[in-house]
């Protein structure tokens, strides 16, 4: 088998952040137990050491004039896919086994749509009440400092109440779109 020759790769500072995040985010999707019983656990293990070696160097007073001491990403483009689909198989396994997650994704954007609506009744109910107290004080209490207290609690009241209208706007619409996209089961 020839050897495969790994193109030298001229990395900055910030591409090294960004790799060593995308990498972090990736791989810490599940941990290292779980990939323990798959065939690819040297290569998590070989990109963990490689990682290691990374954050040391970007922490480095002179990691801007270091970057030339990268060491090479140790794992072929085939043996990174590989780690990948297992990650990705056993992510997508421990997402259905969980408890907290109990039926369809269509099933949690509804319910989640839900809260938000309920949230949203909340909020114009306590506007609501906001502009009722605003306007007693305004009648009750008669002063002209009182009255621009009164006037600026309005306007806040109004200012909210108009965000709360766009707001509910906006969720109205995404409920039709989620209805149009994925019906309610049952």
């Amino acid at each position: 088998m020839a050897s495969q020759t790994v193109p030298h790769i001229d990395w900055t500072v910030g591409t090294l952040r960004d790799a060593v995040m995308a990498f972090e985010v990736t791989l810490g999707r599940v941990p290292r137990e779980s990939m323990a019983v798959t065939p690819v656990v040297e290569n998590w293990d070989k990109v963990q050491l490689w990682l290691a070696a990374i954050r040391a160097l970007l922490e480095r007073p002179d990691a801007a004039r270091a970057m030339d001491q990268v060491p090479p990403f140790p794992l072929s483009g085939q043996q990174l896919r590989a780690l990948q689909a297992s990650v990705d198989r056993i992510a997508q396994a421990q997402a259905a086994a969980s408890a907290t997650l109990v039926g369809t994704t269509s099933d949690h954007l509804h319910t989640g749509l839900a809260k938000a609506l309920l949230s949203s009744y909340l909020l114009a109910g306590i506007f609501f009440l906001s502009l009722i107290a605003t306007a007693f004080n305004l009648f009750l209490f008669r002063g002209a400092q009182q009255q621009i207290y009164v006037g600026a609690n309005r306007v806040l009241g109004v200012v909210g109440a108009g965000s709360w209208i766009r707001h509910h706007a906006d969720l109205l619409t995404h409920r039709a779109r989620l209805r149009e996209a994925h019906p309610l089961a049952g």
